[in-house]
């Protein structure tokens, strides 16, 4: 498949569950300058076919920041909150990745909103990101981000490459290319 054949016409949203959706929506508009677009609510029918789970009732934030939209949800039913968290290294997890211009302050004031990094935010000294500064953040629920600070854009030498085995469209993450399966 080429890039002329996706079906994939734009990047829509990202969408991350969560407990406390005000705390989630302050904590995004607050400390890491989303704007809010709307909330909205989906139940009945509409949530039960959508998301496949039933007696879903599901309150919903639209944020934006630039040309991303995040949608935070809150399911009020049914609920379903575990006690335990799962960690990034659940299959199945996410996370959402921010380019930023002050890691160090976001992650100071991020934590009176419950999002802590697990570790400690770390330069990188390999790889395309050498001598950006990274780190996760994750709040009690599990949610998690990265936030990655650095001046230039990390994957622009493999766009030029012509690299076999690496995509080279404009990609958010690189991408490699896997063989087909027979």
């Amino acid at each position: 498949m080429t890039h002329s054949d996706s079906h994939v016409l734009a990047f829509e949203h990202v969408g991350i569950t969560v407990a406390d959706l005000d705390r989630t929506s302050s904590f995004f508009c607050d400390v890491l300058g989303f704007e809010p677009k709307c909330r909205s609510r989906t139940h009945g029918d509409a949530a039960h076919h959508v998301t496949g789970v039933a007696d879903a009732d599901i309150q919903h934030v639209f944020l934006t920041a630039g040309d991303l939209e995040v949608e935070l949800l809150a399911y009020q039913s049914p609920d379903r909150r575990a006690a335990g968290a799962p960690g990034p290294e659940t299959p199945g997890s996410m996370h959402l990745a921010l380019r930023v211009d002050d890691l160090p302050g976001i992650v100071q004031r991020a934590g009176a909103y419950g999002w802590v990094p697990p570790g400690r935010p770390h330069r990188m000294t390999t790889g395309p990101r050498t001598g950006f500064l990274m780190s996760y953040l994750r709040d009690q629920q599990g949610a998690t981000l990265e936030l990655i600070q650095g001046r230039t854009d990390p994957f622009e030498s493999h766009r030029s490459s012509s690299a076999p085995n690496v995509d080279s469209s404009p990609p958010a993450v690189l991408r490699t290319r896997l063989p087909a399966s027979d």
